[in-house]
């Protein structure tokens, strides 16, 4: 009976832990995903005045008959 006891001690005790992987992957995972959203919306606003300069400069350029 005693060997029952610790074996089923024992499986509890692998499925708490197996809860707390599972439950730290996922958080893991809402943090990479937020960060992921964060870098793209910062780009979003970003990548448009980088582009925009990028001409400006490239058009006095052209214009003053530059390479």
């Amino acid at each position: 009976m005693r060997e029952t006891a610790e074996t089923q001690n024992d499986r509890q005790h692998r499925e708490n832990d197996d809860l707390r992987c599972q439950e730290r992957s996922t958080g893991i995972g809402v943090f990479a995903f937020v960060v992921i959203v964060i870098w793209w919306v910062i780009d979003a606003f970003l990548i448009p005045g980088m582009i925009r300069n990028k001409n400006l400069l490239l058009a006095a350029e052209l214009i003053a008959g530059g390479h």
